[in-house]
């Protein structure tokens, strides 16, 4: 007979290394973020003329691109190994942590009318070469993934999260491998973006659903403002760059969406500091760990496998 019984949240008294781990990662990525915004005030102090590029993403084409790679797949592993206090905050860091390696992985295009200042003189590489190689890569690895999760799934059940962040994770594989494979051009002109910007959407997502939930006021305005910044500022920047023609608008969105990513790890490491996961009420606790799938029991003495 399965037992009903929840499974026990978070206690800072018995639970001390997930806590510490959970804080370490959120720490980790506002750290690789700074270090990130090191690499490109050093390169934009040693550029010959010295000035910014168009974009952030633009610096992979300058001796950055080494630290914006590792960067950008360093914050995809944080994210997926985060557990979210919520189901809905576990689905949206799961489905950003996906996304985040295809931006490190397929760059954007090297503009011809976006302002050139570089340390060393630019090199360009096949950049369709390096995308085949690294992305073909990612997919395999993303096929396996896949793979395990479904036998866990089949043989130990699934919680609505887990199954949402699954079925999720399955779309975007098939979406980015029948366009790899079918549609390479397209692939490398428009993944950047196309995996960026839902990137950046979850995380303010992930914002919006710390601050329905958090019962402290100040705590709750805080979550809003960032959410509301993040949706918000990019916009009134976009605006402002299309009166004005800068050719420094889409870093200027960038380098605020970093900066609130940042602030949003800081306030809920600060928030979640000594429980490492909020505490849930009764009823969304009962949503979170019931299986909505529930996998099948363990081979019997006789090899057969019986469902639950």
């Amino acid at each position: 007979m399965e037992s009903d019984a929840k499974p026990r949240l978070a206690d800072p008294n018995h639970d001390g290394y997930a806590i510490k781990t959970w804080r370490y990662l959120r720490l980790s990525m506002v750290a690789v973020v700074f270090g990130l915004a090191v690499a490109v005030l050093t390169e934009r102090v040693k550029a010959e003329p010295a000035c910014f590029l168009g974009s952030i993403s633009g610096y992979y084409h300058t001796p950055v691109r080494g630290y914006f790679v590792a960067v950008t797949v360093a914050l995809g592993i944080c994210l997926i190994c985060l557990r979210g206090s919520t189901e809905a905050e576990d689905v949206l860091l799961n489905i950003a942590g996906m996304l985040a390696p295809v931006v490190a992985f397929v760059p954007t295009e090297y503009s011809v009318t976006a302002p050139h200042c570089s340390s060393v003189p630019t090199v360009f590489d096949d950049t369709s070469a390096n995308v085949a190689n690294n992305i073909f890569a990612l997919l395999i690895v993303g096929a396996i993934v896949l793979l395990i999760i479904a036998f866990t799934i089949v043989s130990s059940g699934a919680t609505l999260p887990t199954l949402a962040s699954s079925v999720t994770a399955g779309l975007l594989w098939l979406i980015a491998a029948a366009l790899f494979v079918t549609a390479r051009g397209f692939f490398v002109e428009t993944a950047h973006f196309a995996a960026a910007v839902p990137m950046f959407a979850c995380i303010a997502g992930a914002a919006v659903v710390n601050a329905l939930d958090v019962d402290d006021m100040i705590k709750r305005r805080r979550y809003a403002a960032i959410a509301g910044g993040m949706l918000l500022l990019p916009l009134a920047i976009g605006a402002v760059g299309l009166l004005t023609g800068s050719a420094h608008t889409l870093i200027a969105v960038e380098t605020v969406i970093l900066i609130l990513f940042a602030v949003f790890w800081v306030v809920q490491t600060r928030d979640l500091w000594d429980t490492g996961l909020r505490p849930d009420h009764d009823a969304r606790q009962a949503r979170q760990y019931t299986k909505v799938i529930k996998g099948r029991r363990p081979a019997s003495s006789g090899g057969r496998a019986e469902p639950r």
